[in-house]
């Protein structure tokens, strides 16, 4: 019997015996999906984000898609009891006045808009920034990173020297300077521009674990088999490594949140007339101590989509590494 065989005949009869034993054989991918919903954060912060994303986009609408509040956040009018918020969660057992909405449940800002509009707007940019910043930032990290790991030698050198160029450059000062030159093209514009400021980290782990695979016995075997190192890096380097990589996605989203709320609240970056959950607070920051719901709503919206997306990613990480124990198979 060959060697192949041999293997072969062995992992049947593991199989079999995990089947008899009352096992069901599972694959990576459902390992994986299982580890992640035995992450209590992560599916919360799952939850958290969708639920998000679902009211940011299904509330005012977007595009030509319409939505069902029937207020617009550009349209201006009469501010109503000084603009305050007419939600109320208090319970009337308790002396409140018990779950209201109201005509502006987020309330009023100075010039009459309805602030929940306003805030659901600021939502969807900040949300449509991050999620390009964070696809472009993963993608030109992978690629430089795993160029860099594979073909070592002068290739390695050129491309770790200009990732440690960027990196020494403060990311605030570098994305606004990006910002200043082409954040007038509009919101896909700068989410790009940003997302090439931000691919260093992600470069960096893509490399070290591509240096690790690289040594690895299969891919020797296809080297002597003949097969290109293009086909090598994406047929056998990248699927290795997408554990790293959509985690790397998960923390540049959550990245690309918080630079892009400080850029917008220097007025570097969203422009008017748009708005996003930065330029909001920007605006109205002078409200906090006479209308503090001007400036705590759009806050805790990006308070929640960071901790959202970061609790994904803590249970994308756990999930996908094996060594972790924090979550059973």
């Amino acid at each position: 019997m060959s060697d192949v065989d041999t293997t072969r005949t062995r992992a049947q009869a593991a199989t079999d015996a995990a089947q008899g034993m009352g096992v069901e054989a599972r694959s990576q991918a459902q390992l994986v999906l299982r580890r992640f919903l035995r992450h209590k954060g992560a599916v919360a912060g799952l939850i958290g984000l969708g639920a998000i994303v679902v009211l940011a986009m299904s509330s005012i609408g977007f595009g030509p898609i319409p939505g069902w509040w029937p207020k617009d956040f550009a349209t201006t009018g009469t501010l109503v009891n000084e603009g305050r918020p007419t939600l109320s969660v208090w319970p009337s057992f308790l002396g409140g006045p018990g779950f209201q909405i109201g005509e502006h449940p987020f309330g009023q800002d100075n010039v009459g808009r309805d602030y929940f509009a306003l805030t659901m707007r600021g939502a969807q940019v900040s949300l449509i920034i991050a999620f390009i910043v964070g696809i472009v930032a993963t993608f030109v990290g992978t690629v430089i990173g795993a160029v860099a790991g594979y073909f070592r030698g002068k290739a390695e050198a050129s491309l770790m020297r200009l990732t440690d160029v960027v990196i020494t450059i403060p990311t605030l000062l570098f994305a606004g300077l990006v910002a200043v030159m082409w954040g007038q093209q509009g919101i896909v514009v700068l989410g790009l521009v940003l997302g090439l400021v931000t691919w260093t980290p992600t470069a960096r782990l893509i490399r070290g674990e591509v240096l690790s695979i690289r040594e690895k016995e299969f891919v020797t075997a296809a080297r002597s088999f003949g097969a290109s190192s293009v086909r090598i890096i994406t047929k056998h380097v990248l699927p290795n490594t997408v554990g790293i990589i959509i985690v790397s996605v998960t923390l540049a989203i959550a990245t690309a949140i918080i630079l892009e709320s400080a850029l917008s609240f220097l007025g570097l970056g969203v422009q008017p007339p748009d708005t996003s959950l930065g330029r909001i607070i920007s605006d109205y920051q002078n409200a906090l101590t006479v209308r503090p719901w001007l400036f705590y709503w759009p806050g805790l919206f990006i308070i929640g989509i960071v901790l959202s997306v970061n609790f994904i990613g803590d249970g994308l990480r756990d999930a996908f590494d094996p060594r972790q124990n924090r979550v059973r198979d």
